[in-house]
């Protein structure tokens, strides 16, 4: 079925955490999609119920039967489901995405496969599809395009869509057509619309057939005939479908054992094909080309069955011989031809004959020509329905990851045209095809159109410069980019005015992708410096800090009798606030002032130096020298005239 390229679920988010980004496939009950899990920031497969089946109960319960089968599966050869859920009342599935490619495409592009590689693919579906029937599940529904190979070489099997209980036998019909791939269906499900494990493992055996000689067994104009070819015919074994078939007998009997029309015959669940499917890759990898043994181990019932045979057919003798090698028709033609060659004088006999001859031979002509008319009118109105129903149809390619000339060359091959159009993609490297409709494999008329997406590469836009302009400035630049503005933040700043954008989270001229949000931080102006008074403190300690807060100072001395040396005495301004860069004043103390004694102090009158020492800020202290007269002369001062002395210091006077 064609995938849309523009499909409305692109870009929805289901729950708020499933984001759609681009369709994969679609089916008849739903389409898959790979899709971005937000909150686990991780790739995923998201299953889709188609709009309006969400009303029709089988839907709804067959999909919910999806996803609790998967969910209850731990095996790596089986796609992983992670979550389901509703929204919007449609039913969906979250599954692991497989990166790679499906088993149809490795069928479409390289078989016939090599008989080993083809069965180390089975064994990895039969792995999984033993754990399923372990667990008492059955497939219905193996095909190529349930069959994933990842990039790394895994293989997985997917869509569980119409996996049951081995207990729940109904075949589910619509409208008269059974729901699965008729290719691949078992007579079974075609007549008793019946299934069971011998069912997948049947489908096992066609997928192994058409690996092996590059195509399936039957091809019927309708899915109708095609399914009933399955239940009138035997699939023949895989080597004589080819022109110089490499396939080993063993490999032949699985095949025949696998796709038997009598399902006792066949294998009986995944565990026991997948015993078989092990011997044959052991003998393949050991190089045995045939084993009779081996032979008979893959499809016992038919060992038994020719063994029979041989027993049981009956001697010939040599006139059933004989007879069976003229039959009774070409014996009464010799017959006539020897009569034919007697006298013909004998009582007329030759002539009779001869007459007789001739009139059988005129009568077989007549009915050899009617018989050719009646054929070749068959043959054209074969032909015609044939062309009317399929023949004007062909197989659209496979597209993909091919550049624009190799794509127009397939095309060609296929007799189509194509129509391009380009887009983004994240995912497909510019100038390869991203995706086309109709999808691969899917019919188009010959000489028709097919719309192929070309990818561009990745969507992305020039985060423009917003540093210096306002919040509203900056949006409006963004959306212009097709860019968002993110979280808003603020910061001071020395040199942009208030409410400019000073910083931004994706730096200019970076390529971003659409919708990307960058955050910006706005300007709050300068930042405000809140002033300590450091008066009567330290001076070093206060200029230190001053300058750790980014502030300029001005430092004074003076002298002063209240404050020891080095204590600020004064500071301007000493409160409020200041900006990076301004002046604070500082006055700190030198101590108190130094003055000399005077001189001429000794022998002067009391009363004369005190008054001198008084004049100069000086006190005295008066003491009796030795020899004291009391005469009131100064004979001595300490200390002497001439030394600096802090101003307010006492000198000693000593009176004679």
């Amino acid at each position: 079925m064609a995938t849309s390229s523009n499909d409305p679920m692109v870009g929805d988010v289901l729950d708020g955490r499933y984001e759609i980004q681009q369709q994969i496939s679609r089916g008849g009950m739903a389409t898959v999609y790979r899709g971005l899990d937000r909150r686990l920031g991780r790739i995923v497969a998201i299953k889709l119920m188609h709009e309006g089946l969400d009303d029709d109960v089988d839907y709804v319960s067959t999909f919910d039967r999806e996803a609790r089968t998967l969910s209850a599966l731990s095996d790596p050869h089986i796609v992983s489901v992670f979550d389901q859920g509703e929204d919007r009342g449609r039913p969906y599935i979250v599954m692991e995405f497989v990166e790679g490619w499906t088993l149809r495409q490795v069928i479409k592009q390289q078989a016939p496969l090599d008989p080993l590689r083809a069965i180390t693919f089975m064994e990895s579906v039969t792995a999984g599809l033993a754990t399923a029937h372990d667990a008492g599940l059955i497939h219905r529904d193996i095909k190529p395009e349930n069959v994933l190979i990842s990039n790394k070489g895994e293989v997985q099997v997917a869509d569980f869509g119409l996996a049951r209980s081995q207990t729940n036998k109904t075949l589910t019909m619509r409208q008269g057509v059974v729901m699965g791939s008729v290719g691949y269906l078992p007579p079974e499900r075609v007549t008793a619309h019946a299934a069971d494990k011998r069912s997948d493992v049947y489908s096992c055996g066609i997928m192994l057939f058409e690996m092996l000689t590059g195509k399936k067994p039957y091809y019927g104009e309708t899915d109708m005939e095609t399914a009933w070819m399955h239940v009138q015919h035997s699939v023949p074994p895989p080597s004589t479908m080819l022109p110089e078939p490499n396939i080993p007998p063993y490999i032949d009997e699985l095949v025949v054992a696998c796709t038997s029309r009598d399902p006792d015959d066949r294998p009986a669940d995944g565990r026991e094909l997948l015993r078989r499917v092990r011997m044959a890759r052991r003998a393949l990898t050991g190089g045995i080309a045939d084993d009779a043994e081996l032979t008979d181990a893959m499809n016992p019932t038919h060992a038994v069955a020719a063994a029979r045979f041989v027993s049981d057919t009956p001697k010939t003798d040599a006139s059933t011989a004989e007879a069976d090698q003229n039959p009774p028709e070409l014996t009464q033609q010799l017959l006539v031809e020897d009569n034919s060659q007697q006298p013909q004088t004998k009582r007329g006999g030759g002539i009779r004959l001869l007459t007789l001859k001739n009139e059988q031979k005129y009568r077989k002509r007549r009915a050899v020509v009617g018989t050719a008319v009646v054929v070749l009118l068959a043959l054209i109105l074969g032909f015609g329905t044939w062309w009317l129903v399929s023949g004007r149809y062909t197989d659209m390619p496979d597209l993909r990851n091919q550049t624009r000339q190799d794509a127009d060359i397939l095309a060609a091959q296929a007799g189509i045209t194509l129509k391009f159009e380009e887009q983004f993609s994240e995912d497909v490297p510019a100038g390869l095809v991203i995706t086309t409709d109709p999808a691969p494999d899917a019919k188009i008329r010959r000489g028709g159109e097919a719309v192929v997406q070309l990818s561009l590469g990745p969507e992305r836009f020039t985060v423009p410069n917003l540093l210096g302009s306002t919040v509203e400035a900056a949006r409006a630049a963004l959306r212009a980019h097709n860019l968002e503005l993110g979280t808003i933040s603020q910061d001071y700043s020395e040199d942009q005015p208030l409410g400019t954008i000073i910083g931004q989270t994706v730096a200019e001229g970076e390529l971003a992708r659409r919708n990307t949000s960058v955050g910006v931080t706005v300007s709050q102006g300068r930042k405000p410096i809140p002033i300590k008074d450091y008066t009567g403190q330290d001076g070093q300690l206060a200029m230190s800090e001053l300058k750790a807060a980014e502030l300029e100072v001005n430092l004074v001395t003076a002298f002063s009798n209240s404050h020891a040396v080095g204590i600020v005495i004064k500071q301007e301004p000493n409160t409020g606030e200041l900006f990076k860069g301004d002046t604070v004043k500082l006055t700190v103390s030198r101590g108190p002032e130094r003055i000399p004694v005077p001189g001429g102090l000794a022998w002067t009158m009391l009363s004369d130096v005190q008054a001198r020492l008084t004049a100069v800020g000086l006190k005295n202290e008066v003491r009796n020298a030795p020899n004291y007269t009391g005469i009131g002369v100064v004979v001595e001062v300490s200390p002497p005239s001439g030394t600096m002395v802090p101003q307010g210091s006492v000198v000693i006077l000593y009176v004679k």
